[in-house]
């Protein structure tokens, strides 16, 4: 109780708990290996977090920091959310300060919890998101949904575990079928870019994040896109582990997508991805040892036909079934 109204403080422009706040003096732990932070986004945010940023010293390292997780969140109790612009200035100017006071960071999590498709936005962010400038070599795991981390001719050779998040949208022509969200060949292209540029990677993943819980499920849709995109990669020989899965983002707060009901049409899909699947097995270029679909719709024949080919290496958890398709989580495997 005693904390519960210093949470709000900042909210009527007061600066009196910069001091208390732990941006700054989380420098003085030489000996921290892993921080967890979760900041708010607020209106005129920006003034605050620089006059906090002002008063640590610019000598204060945390040497031994190697694992940085950094989550914002837009407060509920906010006169009003910041602008995409403006919140995404404060973004990169917090973990700009972060990466000075941590120059030996090895995996970075980055969660903006913002999502804005249109091109201005994108093309703005990818200017503003350039906290990571002479870390790319160094990091061996990013997990994000800034998207702009991404862009251009950025290579990060070291990298190895790539965890990505994005928001699904919507298709006129696909509502009329009763589809919800989904994903189309656009929106995974500008938010994965290339993977080629990360020639050492060996997982990657791919978070869709749906925006409610009352819209259906096209997971069979998103797979095939995956799959796809997957495919069409031919510098990723290390990438062993591959996943997609789905989340529902309420009050900003992501929880596992267990009870969304699954697409009216997502499985007439089925017996396509099944000839994905076994197409991604037999290429060349990669190694895969793990396929994960969370969720997908099949059909029982070909939930029996995927079973065979895998050798009987492959796990199931059934979250839903009907007579004619099953909602499951599907996990491949092809090591011995």
């Amino acid at each position: 109780r005693s904390g519960r109204r210093s949470r709000w403080w900042w909210y009527n422009g007061s600066t009196s708990g910069i001091d208390i706040h732990p941006l700054s003096h989380f420098p003085s732990f030489k000996n921290l290996h892993s921080l967890k932070l979760r900041l708010l986004l607020y209106d005129e945010c920006h003034s605050y977090y620089r006059q906090l940023i002002a008063k640590v010293p610019l000598h204060a390292e945390c040497v031994e920091l190697q694992d940085l997780h950094v989550e914002f969140v837009f407060a509920q109790r906010a006169r009003r959310v910041p602008k995409s612009f403006a919140s995404q200035m404060v973004v990169n100017d917090v973990c700009s300060f972060l990466m000075r006071c941590c120059p030996n960071i090895l995996h970075y999590t980055l969660i903006t919890n913002h999502h804005d498709a249109r091109d201005t936005h994108r093309a703005a962010a990818a200017l503003v998101m350039n906290h990571l400038m002479g870390k790319y070599d160094r990091l061996l795991s990013l997990d994000t949904d800034c998207h702009a981390l991404l862009q251009g001719q950025i290579r990060m050779i070291s990298l190895q575990k790539l965890v990505l998040r994005m928001q699904c949208t919507k298709k006129e022509n696909y509502l009329r079928w009763q589809d919800g969200e989904f994903l189309d060949d656009g929106d995974i292209e500008t938010a994965c870019c290339d993977l080629n540029k990360f020639p050492n990677l060996n997982v990657f993943k791919l978070v869709v994040v749906q925006s409610t819980i009352y819209q259906r499920l096209n997971a069979n849709f998103n797979a095939i896109r995956f799959i796809n995109y997957v495919m069409k990669q031919t510098n990723n020989a290390q990438l062993k582990h591959i996943a997609l899965s789905h989340s529902i983002q309420t009050h900003k707060r992501v929880t596992y997508l267990g009870c969304c009901r699954p697409s009216l049409r997502s499985h007439s899909y089925s017996e396509e991805i099944c000839k994905l699947l076994v197409s991604l097995t037999c290429l060349q270029q990669f190694k895969l040892e793990t396929i994960e679909l969370k969720p997908i719709v099949l059909k029982p024949k070909q939930l029996a036909y995927v079973y065979y080919w895998f050798n009987a290496r492959m796990s199931t958890h059934h979250m839903y079934s009907q007579r004619h398709k099953i909602f499951t989580d599907l996990i491949c495997s092809q090591s011995a």
